[in-house]
């Protein structure tokens, strides 16, 4: 039951409630408990939780296609009764399936479609959520704009990168490339600048030329407080003429930063007062209802608080300014008050049939789809094979989750090894949480609130805080503070996970053990928008114990022998909930062969690494992507490789596209200077290489052709090998775990540059 304290505000008077009225108000909410406890319909309130998983969880889709498929997730605590879409332009619809929806070949009109989706249960509450997607018949945007800022102050210049990657098209204009503002509406106010593909790193940050990524870094100094809106157009010349397209929508906010530094400065001394104001009154031996009562009053007495409440030992400050900050009392050596033997729920959070899988058809049909050719693009695959926990407080717990997890993964047949990444205590800060994005597995060991906030270990600096970035920080609602007996540490909040984390998650999973991780659905919602396909979590507060004998049940049925899926591995058990997909395996074979996830998940990658969607002239060999490993192209210096761990089961072949370019061609033909692509196999200790030749073999081997000025990297022309397709036994490895690398490197001097495109690696 949630209690909240209530004040009653005048200009100059804040009265705290009174003590009998409190009394009575606290009576008069346990005889309605007990009350709805004798009836035997029970009042829900709780709307659902709906969530759009495909084509893209990012809330903005841009497509060239006339109809799209859009699937997702829906969750409710009883049960569920509708999901239905409507569409900006007036069509409507119902999806089939409930906890696990789709809606084929939704109509789209030229320009922005507005979906919103809805989720309805038995008790008609009712939840919504929208993808805006954006319709170009003839030009593709792949992804969402990439800006390095989004917050502003007002009148100081501020310099931003901006980049968009765009598909492959012959028609595209590449000088109509355009930042454009635009207005609430989504309609053009006025053209900002241009971006190029040029590689000009230094002026427009552009990294390589002709890769169809367009960059520009642009001064800008607003005057006025408030959002933004800004999207990229960009021209392809069609037969009726030039035709013009748009990105998805993004937005700056400006605020002025002399009155924020003022109410962080605020905000912050009373935090610092109320570390000494905790510690007086712990001191003073009360009891610790009386310890609450006592620091509410107190805090609500402080300048600039507007309003204070308290929930399950978590007091909340709503300050005037409207930023939001955190005592937790009553922490101590748990994440909440929960016992092993807490009340179980009236109903299973995941229905039946999602709980008793596993049929003797099922696991035939699961291996089939695990057996195929490791090429073939899965949106049910765990993208990446590693492992991140994060405890900030392992010291202050009883017990830590690492210790019976870590042996969980190390005797997977996934090959966790070296690939669990364990911080602790002060390591656990918020810079620490921008790598949790490079992991298939992210387990979060540590307190948590109202489903918004993820406790650091990371203590409150009053100077730093008041630095630019600092202050953005809290007005962006991308961090809060916790005060706590033992200090005063920052916490991250959902928006943080949504708008301060470059890149998207590779179809992970999140187990949040925090208290309250699913109250609220920000933090789930959040996760999912970037990428993970599954998040579980406690509706309550929560004991360690308990925590940590779901973490080891979910992990040791997910990663152990039979690899089963989300949904087979999630027990319901009480306040613990699951949120996303059911089906998110891992695979034991090579994945993304053929980098037509848009990323290069799978993949781990040394110096430069990366996909692109064209480099000059030279196209995948299929659709969209294609990988490059080079020895100096953007900002690394001379050397690139990418290397994925997989199993080979029943396959004896091993094959793949690559394209050798070098500026070495042919100056430096028959000298000291012998860049190389290498392609190797390592199984235990014993590395295979399979395929090594340098500038000399390429000379003599290949037929060379010169693409520059069309391909240029920094230094003299390219020449290139065109696209070869190679083949490689490996029967000797069937039933072995092998590490595949692919480098290209320099040797002499990292001066002149070479580069690799890759496309199409699979095992057959």
């Amino acid at each position: 039951m949630k209690i909240t304290k209530l004040f009653f505000n005048t200009a100059k008077l804040k009265t705290f409630v009174s003590i009998p009225l409190l009394i009575m108000a606290i009576l008069s909410l346990l005889f309605q408990s007990c009350s709805n406890d004798d009836d035997e319909q029970v009042s829900d309130t709780e709307v659902p939780s709906i969530y759009i998983m495909n084509p893209t969880s990012e809330g903005a889709y841009v497509t060239s296609e006339d109809n799209l498929t859009i699937g997702g997730t829906a969750h409710d605590n009883f049960a569920l009764k509708t999901i239905s879409w409507q569409s900006s332009s007036g069509q409507n619809g119902t999806a089939i399936g409930l906890e696990e929806w789709n809606i084929s070949d939704l109509p789209l009109t030229d320009g922005d479609n507005i979906i919103t989706i809805t989720a309805i249960d038995a008790s008609n509450n009712k939840t919504d959520t929208q993808i805006v997607v954006t319709r170009n018949k003839h030009l593709t945007f792949l992804g969402v704009p990439y800006t390095n800022n989004n917050i502003f102050f007002t009148n100081i210049p501020t310099e931003v990168w901006i980049t968009t990657s765009i598909a492959p098209n012959e028609n595209l204009i590449p000088s109509s490339v355009k930042l454009v503002e635009v207005d609430g509406n989504n309609k053009f106010v006025k053209e900002i600048c241009s971006l190029t593909d040029e590689g000009d790193l230094e002026n427009d940050g552009d990294e390589i030329k002709g890769d169809n990524v367009f960059s520009t870094k642009y001064t800008f100094n607003f005057k006025q407080i408030g959002e933004t809106r800004f999207r990229i157009s960009a021209k392809t010349t069609e037969e009726a003429g030039e035709v013009e397209a748009f990105s998805s929508v993004f937005s700056f906010n400006t605020i002025n930063k002399e009155n924020a530094e003022m109410q962080v400065k605020s905000l912050l001394t009373i935090h610092e007062d109320a570390e000494e104001k905790i510690a007086e009154l712990l001191k003073s031996g009360i009891e610790q209802t009386e310890v609450t009562q006592q620091l509410i009053t107190w805090l609500f007495d402080q300048p600039d608080v507007k309003e204070v409440s308290e929930n399950n030992n978590l007091i909340t400050i709503m300050h005037t300014s409207d930023l939001e900050s955190y005592v937790l009392l009553g922490a101590n050596d748990t994440k909440g008050r929960k016992t092993d033997d807490s009340p179980r729920s009236k109903k299973a959070t995941l229905p039946l049939e999602k709980q008793t899988r596993g049929t003797f058809e099922k696991k035939i049909e699961r291996q089939a789809i695990r057996s195929r050719a490791s090429s073939t693009k899965d949106d049910n695959f765990i993208q990446n094979k590693s492992v991140f926990i994060w405890a900030p407080f392992q010291n202050e717990f009883p017990q830590a989750m690492e210790t019976s997890l870590r042996p969980i993964f190390n005797t997977s047949p996934i090959d966790f090894t070296n690939k669990i990444t364990y911080l602790t205590n002060n390591d656990c800060n918020r810079a620490s949480l921008q790598n949790m994005i490079n992991y298939g597995i992210v387990i979060l060991d540590t307190h948590g609130a109202d489903g918004n906030l993820i406790l650091t270990k990371e203590k409150t600096s009053m100077l730093e805080a008041l630095i630019d970035e600092g202050i953005i920080e809290f007005f962006s609602g991308y961090t809060s503070v916790i005060t706590m007996s033992s200090g005063t540490y920052y916490a991250v909040t959902a928006k943080f996970i949504k708008n301060k984390i470059n890149g998207k998650f590779a179809n992970s999973v999140i187990f949040n053990g925090s208290c309250e991780s699913t109250k609220t659905d920000r933090l789930s919602n959040a996760f999912i928008s970037k990428g993970a396909k599954t998040y579980l979590g406690f509706r309550d507060n929560v004991y360690v114990s308990f925590c940590k004998n779901k973490a080891d049940e979910f992990f040791s049925s997910l990663v152990g022998d039979e690899l089963k899926t989300t949904g087979e591995s999630f027990k319901a058990d009480g306040m613990y909930e699951f949120r996303g997909s059911t089906e998110m395996h891992f695979y034991l074979g090579l994945i993304n062969g053929d980098f037509e996830y848009g990323n290069l998940n799978g993949w781990n990658v040394s110096g430069d690494g990366r996909i692109i969607t064209q480099l000059g002239p030279q196209y995948p060999t299929q659709p969209y992507y294609m990988g490059i490993v080079s020895t100096g192209l953007g900002y690394t210096l001379n050397y690139g490789s990418i290397h994925q761990t997989f199993k080979v089961t029943n396959e004896t072949i091993l094959s793949l596209k690559w394209n050798f370019l070098s500026e070495e061609f042919m100056e430096y033909v028959g000298s000291k200077y012998q860049d190389y692509l290498r392609i190797s196999i390592k199984e235990g200790g014993t590395t295979n290489v399979l395929f090594n030749k340098a500038i000399d073999q390429f000379a003599s081997q290949y037929s060379l052709v010169k693409v520059s000025p069309s391909i240029v990297f920094d230094q003299g022309d390219v020449y290139m090998t065109g696209w070869q397709y190679s083949t490689f036994d490996i029967s000797s490895y069937q039933g072995k775990t092998i590490t595949l690398s692919i480098e290209t490197g320099d040797i002499g001097d990292s001066v002149y540059d070479s580069a690799t495109l890759l496309d199409e690696i699979t095992t057959h």
